[in-house]
């Protein structure tokens, strides 16, 4: 059994150490394998960076060629512009819609290869050729498909004009105007489309250094007014100017606003805004008419910093009013006038078409027998447009350095244009000051020459006074003078009036049956509040009297007044039945003679004082009529008995 199991062990190690051989080997193999591996890798790797190399500098060169190939288009294709023409025309026939009938009939027939209609009027047929025909089945997009090339010359930095003419009702603002919004898109005008356009190729020239900058302005002319359709004031006043930056050639809209534009959601809202105060009306042609043109312009304006240049390039939709036969429109009123203007505006567009450049009119035709002759108008002028010669196309490529010398050139005329005005106000300003000075001079020696004569008046009363009455009755007079200058305009509660008071009256003074310093306050109050002027003229003093009262003084002046309605009625009740008295009494101040007695005490301070004023005096001097003053002052309208006989001419 020992021997058997020792056989056994011996058998199963030298299995054993065949199998740690095979093992062995297998490893051996599998790392000489790894190694060859590794090598083939990193060939590999080696050869895959040098094949992205060289894909990354094919990359390079196809941009190049791409740059290159964009620059060639470009050329090539305002070369094809220039060998087609400047004006293109495109007629567009519109579907029959449910407002034309059931049994329409069409007048207008498009041939196979689309640039020839036919009209049939009258057993009359007129053959048209255009450059483009569109049968009614075509649709936004076929229209744009064609006239995306404009689109694309004012990105290179064209003027180009899109014209949408037509008569009312042939789809002119449909074809240009129609919002993103307008069904699932495919209904978008010529409008959002080409700003689509021009934001999409923007985008592809940042890549190639260009910035541009886009700016948008919306107008229409109503009845041959300018009206901005994006300004926040409906009552904007819109001027046309020759455009200084573009020479005598070129027309500007002054004060027009311009709306950046970043986004097409932006014109989105831009032209919702502009519909909103756009001009339509509802006529026997059209529900939805539009009264007005319609200039939607956009402004586009791209910089390469690394050439060194500017393109200026603009875009202008125009959608003109329909053309209309007055008998057709059913126009009256407010509505005649429109269509008139309308109708004449048209007319003479065919007058001033030759000073446009780079513009392709778009017109718009009705299908309908109705519409014959309005359509056989339109397709006379487009026939007219299509053979104008307009002459090769300015592109608006400018060096930047150029650009700045004319920015810096316009700055200057207008610095110029300010200094000018600038000059002209100062020396405006300069004569008003002189003539202002003038005037105050001019017061002021009248003011000195009256203040003189005062002062004259004053010192002989006084030296008068002091000769008859000695220093004592100075005080007085002085007294009563101050007190006439300080209330020769009335009662204004300032606090020099109330301190004099205080000094020039008795605390227990009787003033007009008034008691104490608040009674004098309380009449002058009254009175002051009564009448819409007051004036207090000095006349004279009377040799002062010596009572057992006090010392009196006597004052004579002329009180000028002028009266209000309530004032008159109260003083004088029985005027109101006089009219023309009431008028004179309103038209011009009443002078008022006055008799004044003050009564001082021992402390130079009024006591007493009353007033008596001739108001007889006063009217007949108004008047000049003493019948008209009994009037005013009695119930009778007839001459006082005691004053009968006198005469008219005299005072009673």
């Amino acid at each position: 059994v020992t021997v058997s199991l020792e056989s056994e062990l011996h058998t199963w190690r030298l299995k054993e150490a065949d199998n740690t051989m095979v093992e062995m080997t297998a490893l051996v193999d599998a790392k000489r394998e790894a190694d060859v591996l590794k090598l083939r890798l990193k060939e590999l790797n080696h050869h895959g960076t040098q094949s992205l190399h060289e894909k990354d500098a094919r990359i390079a060169a196809l941009e190049a060629k791409l740059k290159d190939g964009e620059v060639q288009r470009r050329k090539m294709h305002n070369t094809i512009q220039e060998l087609r023409g400047n004006v293109r025309v495109f007629a567009r026939t519109r579907p029959f819609l449910p407002s034309d009938g059931t049994g329409a009939v069409s007048a207008l027939a498009c041939d196979g290869d689309l640039q020839c209609v036919t009209l049939k009027r009258d057993k009359e047929t007129h053959a048209f050729t255009f450059d483009r025909v569109f049968a009614p089945v075509s649709g936004q997009d076929a229209v744009f498909e064609e006239v995306s090339e404009f689109v694309q010359s004012a990105i290179d930095g064209y003027q180009v004009c899109l014209f949408s003419y037509g008569q009312t009702g042939s789809g002119k603002t449909h074809t240009v105007r129609p919002s993103l919004r307008s069904g699932n898109g495919h209904m978008r005008g010529i409008i959002p489309r080409s700003i689509e356009k021009i934001m999409a190729e923007v985008t592809k020239s940042e890549a190639q250094g260009w910035r541009y900058v886009m700016h948008a302005s919306f107008l229409e002319i109503y009845n041959e007014t300018v009206r901005d359709l994006l300004a926040d004031k409906a009552d904007k006043k819109l001027v046309l100017k020759m455009d200084p930056k573009n020479g005598q050639s070129a027309v500007m809209v002054q004060d027009l606003t311009l709306v950046t534009i970043d986004s097409l959601h932006q014109v989105e809202g831009l032209m919702e805004k502009a519909a909103r105060v756009r001009s339509v009306a509802c006529t026997d042609m059209n529900a939805q008419s539009s009264r007005s043109h319609s200039v939607f312009s956009l402004h586009l304006r791209g910089v390469n910093d690394a050439q060194g240049t500017v393109l200026e390039g603009k875009l202008n939709l125009v959608d003109l009013a329909g053309s209309e036969r007055l008998s057709r429109s059913g126009a009256t009123g407010s509505r005649l006038k429109e269509t008139q203007a309308i109708n004449k505006s048209l007319s003479c567009l065919t007058d001033v078409f030759a000073a446009i450049g780079n513009k392709s009119p778009h017109v718009n035709l009705s299908p309908t027998v109705e519409s014959a002759h309005e359509s056989l108008c339109s397709l006379r002028f487009a026939q007219h447009v299509n053979q104008c010669e307009l002459g090769k196309p300015k592109r608006q490529l400018k060096k930047k350095s150029d650009e700045d010398a004319v920015k810096t050139r316009v700055d200057m005329t207008a610095d110029e244009e300010r200094l000018v005005k600038s000059r002209k106000r100062c020396a405006v300003n300069q004569r008003k000051y002189r003539a202002k000075l003038q005037i105050i001079d001019n017061q002021r020696r009248m003011n000195m020459d009256e203040l003189s004569r005062v002062n004259q008046r004053l010192e002989g009363h006084i030296a008068a006074s002091i000769d008859r009455r000695g220093l004592w009755c100075h005080a007085e007079e002085q007294s009563i003078l101050e007190y006439l200058r300080l209330f020769e305009r009335g009662y204004t509660q300032s606090e020099r009036q109330d301190s004099f008071l205080r000094y020039f009256v008795a605390p227990d003074v009787c003033f007009n049956g008034l008691i104490g310093v608040e009674g004098v306050k309380s009449y002058w109050t009254t009175r002051s509040s009564r009448l819409t002027f007051l004036h207090v003229k000095y006349v004279r003093l009377t040799p002062v009297a010596h009572t057992s009262e006090g010392t009196m003084v006597e004052m004579h002046c002329v009180i000028e007044v002028a009266l209000a309605s309530p004032t008159v009625a109260a003083m004088f009740p029985h005027v109101v039945r006089r009219p023309d008295l009431v008028d004179k009494l309103l038209s011009a101040p009443l002078h008022i003679p006055l008799h004044a007695t003050y009564v001082f005490d021992d402390n130079k301070q009024v006591s007493w004082q009353s007033c008596v004023p001739n108001l007889v005096q006063a009217l007949y001097t108004t008047f000049g009529n003493l019948n008209d003053v009994v009037a005013a002052t009695s119930s009778s309208a007839a001459i006082h008995p005691d004053v009968k006989g006198q005469s008219d001419s005299q005072p009673a």
